[in-house]
């Protein structure tokens, strides 16, 4: 009996890369912060991280566009409640 090894489910417009830049830009920030004379250009990780999240956002509406899925309710729905109002009541709670 042969032990078979299951691969987990990546999704086909999932790019590992991206994630690994916003990672670094998201470093490069805390560094800043941490020894701005060491990296005084670690503010620019902000920039990265906006222009690579923006591109991905715009990504998704552009496909959903594409196919007739889109609708703002539900964008901003995901925005707002999804991802904003958890990290507010972080913010509040700290």
């Amino acid at each position: 009996m042969a032990l078979s090894k299951k691969v987990p489910f990546v999704p086909p417009n999932y790019f590992p890369h991206i994630d690994g830049l916003r990672g670094l830009s998201v470093l490069f920030v805390f560094l800043f912060h941490l020894f701005p004379h060491v990296f005084p250009g670690g503010f620019l990780g902000v920039d990265v991280f906006f222009v690579i999240s923006g591109y991905l956002i715009s990504k998704n509406i552009f496909e959903k566009l594409e196919q007739d899925r889109f609708s703002f309710l539900i964008f901003m729905h995901d925005v707002c409640v999804v991802f904003i109002q958890p990290s507010s009541s972080f913010v509040g709670f700290v």
